[in-house]
């Protein structure tokens, strides 16, 4: 069970600082996942092949996109508010003193006669063929997902496929889940609108060979971890 997590993927290359400039929806982190993969296959197909390929620009049916996301055939207005808002989310990064810089997660796209082409910054293509993408399969699989934190904690999973069980910082989670600071302080809450939704929609696809379950772990008086374990 590969997966890209976009946050994850962008701290294994830029591990030092990161700030991205906007908090992705649920739909914009599908259709860049679906972008990367896409991507990755169309190269190591044409590589295998032995053929030339521009890095610099990508194509996918539209329709493909709008099925994808249950749009419509015409609705073409959603695709282009996604497309935007990714050539405007930016990712700042610092390495070192020495070593630091900024990318937007698409560096364009263009529709054109049922179309789009897109490109990635040189920060992501450079290593879109040595990153763990979602298989077409598992795209399938997170479409139907209602919730954001569903996705990301799918995706973590898959950081953890070689263990039964592993242990989480709520600070931690809530960071990548991009919740504000001021929500769900009370734990009951936090469980209630993130952790047990998220578990239940992971747990309902049936297709994995673990049920997915979690405890809250306190340390001192106050709830600071979650551990989470996969029932086989």
């Amino acid at each position: 069970m590969n997966h890209l997590q976009i946050n994850n993927f962008i701290s294994s290359k830029f591990k030092t600082f990161i700030q991205i400039s906007d908090s992705l929806s649920l739909s914009q982190k599908k259709c860049y996942n679906f972008l990367l993969s896409i991507t990755k296959i169309q190269i190591e197909k044409l590589k295998s092949q032995g053929e030339k390929f521009n890095y610099n620009k990508f194509k996918i049916k539209a329709k493909y996109l709008l099925e994808f996301f249950d749009f419509g055939e015409k609705n073409y207005h959603y695709l282009r508010n996604m497309m935007e808002q990714l050539t405007k989310t930016t990712v700042k990064y610092k390495i070192s003193e020495h070593k630091w810089g900024a990318f937007n997660l698409l560096a364009g796209f263009e529709y054109k006669y049922g179309y789009i082409y897109f490109s990635f910054p040189h920060q992501i293509l450079d290593n879109i063929i040595k990153i763990n993408c979602y298989s077409l399969k598992n795209l399938q699989d997170i479409k139907n997902f209602k919730s954001k934190y569903s996705l990301v904690l799918y995706e973590l999973l898959g950081n953890f496929k070689d263990v039964n069980e592993f242990t989480l910082s709520i600070n931690y989670l809530k960071k990548i889940m991009k919740i504000k600071e001021n929500q769900y302080k009370i734990i009951t809450m936090f469980r209630k609108r993130v952790l047990d939704p998220a578990v239940k929609e992971i747990n309902s696809l049936g297709k994995m060979q673990f049920k997915l379950d979690f405890h809250l772990i306190k340390s001192g008086k106050k709830y600071l971890y979650v551990k989470f374990i996969k029932i086989f």
